[in-house]
């Protein structure tokens, strides 16, 4: 029952926020006299023709400037959420355990005592 419930809610307020600049638009479009006498800076100038569009791109702003300010704190956020420490230490340990164990007096032996062998001058 809970399901039925919260799915579609959550579902909504994705689509809600996906869509919020274009429910601005539609809001100016429907309400564009009312916004053109009333609100509209530019209501004494009609040479000018903005109808309100004035009013539409303080809104639009305001509506970018609260976008960025949210992506801007949950970027923030995951960036603390992702430190690690342990994997550092763990590749450390990782590569010190092996280089411990790695014997080299063999190879120094071979290439010491053939190097003027291999390389004699063709006759």
């Amino acid at each position: 029952m809970l399901r039925k419930i919260l799915i579609p809610l959550l579902l909504f307020s994705l689509l809600l926020q996906s869509f919020s600049r274009m429910g601005i638009v539609a809001g100016f479009y429907i309400n564009q006299k009312v916004i053109a006498n009333t609100v509209c800076i530019n209501k004494t100038k009609p040479y000018l023709k903005c109808n309100g569009k004035c009013y539409l791109a303080k809104k639009l702003k305001k509506a970018e400037e609260q976008h960025q300010r949210n992506t801007s704190a949950i970027k923030r956020q995951s960036l603390i959420l992702f430190y690690t420490p342990l994997f550092i230490y763990s590749t450390y340990h990782f590569a010190t355990q092996y280089t411990r164990s790695v014997v080299m007096y063999y190879l120094l032996t071979v290439c010491g005592s053939y190097t003027f062998d291999v390389f004699q001058p063709p006759q």
